[in-house]
């Protein structure tokens, strides 16, 4: 999962694409790990108690949550998806342009 989203996040951060991870019920420690391990360019953040992933309904993972400029949910996402194809950017294009 990583490699994808952050081959996308590297490509298009400069058009405002904001990446964040989201652990659930994941020690502070493991992350960490996880995150080095994995070289995330983006933000691991934690949810110890399932706290946000219960408010957000997610019910597995990954779970992608697209976000556009006002804060609004515009899509969701269950598992892994092709982020890189084609039809992934031109679908991250035309939501950024917006």
């Amino acid at each position: 999962m990583p490699s994808a989203i952050a081959q996308v996040q590297r490509e298009f951060r400069s058009q405002g694409l904001v990446v964040l991870a989201v652990s659930v019920r994941e020690s502070p420690e493991r992350v960490d790990a996880w995150a080095k391990k994995s070289a995330l360019p983006f933000p691991a953040l934690l949810d110890e108690h399932a706290l946000a992933a219960r408010t957000w309904r997610v019910t597995s993972t990954p779970t992608t949550f697209l976000i556009d400029r006002r804060g609004r949910v515009v899509g969701k996402a269950i598992g892994t998806k092709p982020w890189t194809t084609p039809a992934g950017r031109a679908l991250l294009t035309a939501l950024l342009a917006s």
